[in-house]
């Protein structure tokens, strides 16, 4: 009995120290200083994320470059984020791509974009936007859009329903610390749209870029749509030298 007693003793012992000198182990058997890779078999390992989208090859890679060939008006901002008051064409197959016949010039680039934006009342946000982003709905995820390099200017041409329409134009400028990517270049111009096609230019001199988030947006407060009119055109988007 004595020798029994004694026995138990020691492999109690050697268990103590055992325990003692190792690190314990979570009941579900994964390592906690690695993170866990997913259900499966044994087999599965964890897979690198895919690799991020880069310059569409289908496209020209030259200066004039088109903002409509690749970046899309998916950045909804402002009163744009709830349904309803912020609508943009073209938008789903179907639409007119040409603001039904109702361009510049015969020359123009890309698409012509018809905005309409009326304000909520009573009043939300106070303002509306919308950027053309890379790809569709990117605010710095993953990262944008490798431009041709050497462009100094944006340049498009805009009129109003109505004339008197004050918007923000600008490049660039998509910016959350939140996420891994950031635009290198911002810059912007404020105009009065009349009721006939004019030119516009944003200058880009002295700034660079790389992959570009944010191609082109805009933005407008709502009581200048309410008092002129929250009914614009935007066409022939480009970089250029």
């Amino acid at each position: 009995m004595r020798k029994n007693q004694l026995l138990q003793g020691v492999l109690l012992g050697v268990g103590m120290l055992a325990a003692c000198s190792s690190p314990a182990t979570p009941s579900n058997g994964i390592d906690m200083a690695q993170p866990p890779t997913g259900g499966g078999g044994g087999d599965d390992m964890a897979q690198p994320p895919p690799p991020p989208p880069g310059p569409d090859m289908t496209v020209q890679q030259t200066l004039p470059f088109p903002v409509d060939a690749v970046f899309v008006a998916s950045g909804f901002m402002g009163d744009g984020e709830s349904q309803g008051p912020l609508t943009i064409k073209p938008s789903v197959p179907g639409d007119s791509t040409d603001c039904n016949g109702d361009r510049p010039s015969t020359t123009a680039a890309g698409v012509c974009h018809m905005v309409t934006y009326v304000p909520p009342d009573p009043a939300v946000k106070g303002w509306a936007g919308i950027y053309w982003q890379y790809p569709d709905g990117n605010w710095g995820t993953i990262p944008g859009y490798s431009l041709p390099s050497g462009a100094t200017r944006v340049t498009f041409q805009a009129k109003g329903s109505k004339g008197g329409e004050v918007i923000s134009f600008f490049v660039g400028g998509i910016i959350n610390p939140m996420n891994p990517y950031s635009d290198t270049v911002k810059a912007s111009v404020k105009v009065t749209l009349t009721n006939a096609w004019a030119p516009y230019v944003i200058e880009l001199t002295g700034q660079s870029y790389t992959a570009v988030l944010g191609g082109f947006g805009w933005s407008m407060a709502a009581d200048d749509a309410k008092a002129a009119s929250g009914v614009f055109f935007i066409d022939d988007i480009q970089w250029v030298e």
